[in-house]
C-alpha cells in the first residue's frame, strides 16, 4: 500500500484458484466500490479517490489527479480479462465526487454516483459541466465502452441529499437503481414531467429507467431514522430489493416494525413497481442486508451483518448474515462466520 489506502481488484476463478490481480495506488487513498463485465469479457471498475493516481497496472504510468486540494473524484477504469490495463478516467470538480456503482447496458457503461457543486462528467477538452441543485446529487452518467461520453441524467432537490447504492440491468435492458434520499420535494423524472418525493428522514428509493434512457418510474419509503436500499437483483421479470431501517415505517406500500435499532428488509417487485412480498428481519442491535442476488433456479441469496443475538429464520423476522431462500421468500437455508 503507497498511500493511506489502495484499491484493488481480483480475479479468482470459479474452483476457487487464483487467476490475477491488480493495485492502484496514489500518495493518498482510492476506494473501488464496484465492478462489472461486459460480453467480451473486458472488466470495468468504478469508485473514488483523492490526489494523483497511477491506474496502469502493468507497469506503465497512467497518473490522473483530482481536481481540486483534498478533493475527492469519481474514476472507471477497464481491464483485459487478463487483466491489462485499457483505460481510466475520473469524473468531478473541487468539491466530492464519488462512483458508488456501474453496470454494462448493451453497447453502455451505466456509472452511478454522487456530486457536489461544479463537476466535470466530461474531459478538459470537451467538458459536460452539471451543477448540484442539493447538498449532494446523483448523477447517471452513461459511457460508451471505450470510456467516452454518452449521456448524463441528474436528480436534486434544494438541501437535499441523493445517494444511489447500486445500479443493475433489468427487464428489456431497463435501469434500477436504488440508494437513499433525504428532502423535500426531490424530482425523481430528469424529463418533463414530475416524481418528486419527500423523505421522513433519509428514506430508501428505487428509479426505474428505461432502455432508451427515458424516466419510468420511481418510489420511496421510510422512517423517522435512517434507512437505505442497497443492493437490487433482476429475475424472470421480478425484482428484488435490500436494504436496512430504523423504527416504524407505514408508507410506500411498505408496513414494517423494528425489532432493534437497525433492521433488514427484503422486497419484490414487479417491474410495473407493484410490492409483490416483503420481509424483515433483526434482533435487539443493528441488521442490514447489504447484498442481494438470486440464481438461474430462482434462489435468492441475502449477504449482510448482524449484531448480539441471531436467528436466521426470516419465516420468523429475524436477523441474517448469508441466507437462501425461495423467489417466493420463504427460508431455505443460511449460515454465518
Amino acid at each position: 500500500c503507497f498511500g493511506s489506502r489502495d484499491a484493488f481488484v481480483l480475479k479468482v476463478f470459479g474452483d476457487g484458484v487464483y487467476g490475477w490481480s491488480a493495485t492502484f495506488s496514489g500518495s493518498r487513498y482510492e476506494e473501488a466500490l464496484s465492478v462489472a463485465i461486459d460480453s467480451d469479457s473486458n472488466i470495468y471498475v468504478g469508485g473514488f479517490f483523492d490526489g494523483t493516481v497511477n491506474f496502469n497496472t502493468n507497469g506503465a504510468t497512467y497518473n490522473i489527479k483530482s481536481a481540486g486540494t483534498n478533493s475527492i473524484d469519481g474514476f472507471i477504469t477497464s481491464f483485459k480479462s487478463d487483466g491489462g490495463f485499457r483505460w481510466a478516467r475520473s469524473i468531478g470538480g473541487t468539491s466530492q465526487d464519488k462512483v458508488t456503482s456501474l453496470t454494462i447496458q448493451n453497447e453502455n457503461i451505466v456509472v452511478v454516483g454522487t456530486f457536489k457543486g461544479v463537476s466535470n462528467f466530461g474531459t478538459t477538452e470537451n467538458p459536460e459541466n452539471r451543477t448540484a441543485i442539493g447538498t449532494t446529487d446523483m448523477f447517471i452518467l452513461y459511457l460508451n465502452l471505450n470510456g467516452s461520453f454518452s449521456d448524463l441524467k441528474t436528480v436534486g432537490a434544494t438541501n437535499s441529499d441523493t445517494s444511489p447504492k447500486k445500479v443493475i440491468v433489468g427487464d428489456s435492458e431497463s435501469i434500477y437503481i436504488t440508494g437513499s434520499f433525504n428532502g423535500s420535494n426531490v424530482d425523481f423524472n430528469f424529463d418533463l414531467g414530475v416524481s418528486q418525493h419527500t423523505s421522513v428522514n433519509s428514506d430508501v428509493f428505487l428509479l426505474k429507467i428505461l432502455s432508451n434512457k427515458t424516466f419510468s418510474w420511481s418510489k420511496s419509503f421510510g422512517s423517522s431514522q435512517e434507512d437505505e436500499g442497497k443492493s437490487l437483483s433482476y429475475f424472470n421479470s421480478n425484482l428484488y430489493l435490500s436494504g436496512y431501517y430504523g423504527g416504524n415505517v407505514s408508507n410506500g406500500g411498505v408496513s414494517f416494525i423494528s425489532n432493534g435499532l437497525l433492521d433488514a428488509f427484503v422486497i419484490e417487485y414487479s417491474i410495473e413497481g407493484a410490492i409483490l412480498w416483503s420481509t424483515n428481519f433483526g434482533g435487539s442491535s443493528v441488521d442490514k442486508a447489504n447484498a442481494v442476488s438470486i440464481d438461474f433456479r430462482g434462489k435468492l441469496s441475502v449477504s449482510g451483518i448482524y449484531s448480539v443475538s441471531v436467528d436466521f429464520d426470516i419465516s420468523e423476522n429475524t436477523d441474517i448474515q448469508t441466507t437462501e431462500n425461495s423467489s417466493t421468500g420463504s427460508f431455505i437455508w443460511s449460515w454465518f462466520k
